[in-house]
């Protein structure tokens, strides 16, 4: 015989997953995108991909069932056992009506407290953190509320679990499986490539007379974007004038790897990793340039791609991605490598009359 009140927690946690953490991400998060998109196109704001009812339902299934997925579930399923819980001690009160609004209450306050932890889509704006708590909210304060007389019966308490129920769990426990079974084949994937961590460099390099010379950020002129050594090696290769500093971050444990232009290109440029020191590539009138010379690389490479400018960024951008050993992304990156305005198109390529060389691979 089940053990009382047992079985019906184990109802509620699956309930509430699947009513609450999916209504949440299905409806919720989908109405949001939906609705955010809609409004960029109110203000004159076309996207060049403008999501379709279909793909926002998509995207946020698959968000959805990653989550399942995850360590996080378990917030969800736990939040469901005490709003059981709850409802058990409720019952003592015998004031069905106050007890659903207190029961709808405790539901929706937990469903807070998870969405302020996990923050599934970010918070772009004030208007999405209350759009997204208020909706989340009513859908658990309705998960609450309706749940309260069924938490009385008895069958609902020691009942076994229906088939249902059991086709969910068996279901999960395959989604489960599936998922940290090809999070750990790509993980051993990763691992295999001994490739080492990189941290990407870009900059600028703005011809001109005088000896080259990083031009320093106002807002933060102690932070370098390049070496004294990658600096004086480009003076020996004659390059001359400044170099501006784009992007770059300052961990001296990983490897550096800078890419340095001075005119945008619209083709997909695949740049290869080192092997294992630092590398430096110079965008030339004969192609690219690597320093140290000769330098060992490996097969997998940081690609750059060129971005239009569009309504919301009146810029053009190449951006990058970095392949550690599962590919390149499907779809275009947003890593932002450089930006470019009108005029950087219009000037021609500038040259230190060095031929271009192709890196060593191992």
């Amino acid at each position: 015989m089940a053990r009382p009140n047992h079985r019906g927690a184990y109802r509620t946690a699956i309930g509430y997953v699947l009513i609450v953490m999916g209504g949440t991400f299905l409806l919720v998060m989908s109405a949001w995108n939906l609705w955010a998109a809609s409004e960029d196109k109110s203000y004159g704001y076309i996207h060049r991909n403008n999501p379709s009812v279909v793909a926002v339902l998509g995207f946020n299934l698959k968000l959805f069932l990653r989550l399942v997925c995850s360590p996080f579930v378990l917030l969800w399923v736990f939040a469901g056992a005490l709003v059981y819980l709850c409802g058990l001690l409720l019952q003592k009160l015998n004031v069905p009506i106050l007890s659903r609004l207190i029961l709808a209450a405790v539901s929706a306050f937990l469903s807070f407290i998870i969405i302020r932890f996990i923050a599934p889509g970010g918070w772009p704006s004030l208007v999405s953190v209350f759009f997204t708590f208020f909706w989340t909210g009513l859908i658990a304060g309705t998960f609450g509320f309706f749940l309260y007389p069924r938490i009385g019966e008895e069958s609902f308490q020691t009942a076994p679990l229906g088939r249902g129920y059991k086709l969910l769990l068996t279901a999960w426990a395959l989604l489960f499986a599936y998922a940290w079974g090809n999070t750990g084949y790509r993980l051993a994937r990763i691992h295999s490539t001994k490739d080492p961590e990189v941290q990407f460099v870009s900059a600028k390099w703005i011809p001109g007379e005088g000896e080259l010379h990083e031009e320093l950020s106002r807002m933060n002129p102690a932070f370098h974007y390049l070496s004294d050594f990658e600096i004086q090696e480009l003076r020996a290769a004659g390059l001359t004038g400044v170099l501006r500093g784009c992007n770059g971050s300052a961990f001296p444990q990983l490897k550096r790897f800078v890419v340095i232009m001075a005119h945008p290109v619209r083709e997909t440029v695949d740049l290869p990793k080192p092997a294992s020191g630092d590398i430096l590539y110079l965008q030339t009138q004969q192609g690219w340039k690597v320093f140290p010379p000769g330098s060992p690389t490996v097969p997998r490479t940081l690609r750059l791609t060129y971005s239009d400018p569009t309504p919301m960024n009146d810029v053009a951008t190449t951006n990058y991605s970095v392949d550690i050993g599962l590919g390149h992304p499907k779809e275009p990156s947003y890593a932002q490598a450089f930006s470019w305005s009108r005029n950087e198109f219009e000037a021609p390529v500038p040259s230190p009359s060095l031929p271009a060389q192709s890196p060593g691979t191992n």
